[in-house]
């Protein structure tokens, strides 16, 4: 997701799919948004960095060993 001119890793668990706008939507308010690891700064092959992510947004976290990213 983007803000500006940076760009936010958002756990799939804090996005709801609504068919009718064929698009996404959160309830992620813009300060929370802005308080989140940019992508620049977040390492999503770290395992602990991927569950402050998590945690920051409060969604649950889960990773399975061979998965490269955190999967759901």
């Amino acid at each position: 997701m983007g803000l500006g001119g940076d760009y936010y890793p958002i756990p799939w668990q804090a996005l709801t799919y609504v068919a009718s706008r064929e698009a996404f939507a959160t309830d992620i308010t813009e300060d929370k948004l802005k308080a989140a690891p940019t992508y620049e700064k977040a390492d999503l092959h770290d395992r602990e960095e991927a569950r402050r992510i998590h945690q920051h947004f409060g969604v649950p976290f889960s990773w399975r060993e061979n998965c490269q990213i955190p999967c759901g």
